[in-house]
């Protein structure tokens, strides 16, 4: 099966194969800005006018990586300092 979300005028919007949701009652949208380093993960449809849900983009597996190894320079240099009396 396949979702086809179109206006009055049959303009196709999406196209959705496999799973998905079918809509309920009327489709609705609204056109906004999406900040950087924010994505939309839902509509609060519980005031009017309708307000998009922003989520920060969470870290990809390479910047987790960087802030790990990031940390694990710290902690080393830390260690050294210790042992060489405080002098680096």
């Amino acid at each position: 099966m396949t979702l086809i979300i179109y206006d009055n005028q049959g303009q196709i919007f999406s196209q959705v194969t496999g799973n998905y949701l079918v809509p309920q009652g009327g489709v609705q949208f609204m056109e906004i800005e999406v900040p950087a380093g924010k994505i939309v993960s839902g509509v609060n449809v519980s005031v009017t006018p309708h307000q998009a849900i922003l989520e920060d983009i969470p870290p990809s597996e390479i910047e987790k990586l960087r802030l790990e190894m990031a940390q694990a320079n710290t902690e080393l240099f830390e260690m050294m300092l210790m042992l060489s009396g405080g002098a680096a």
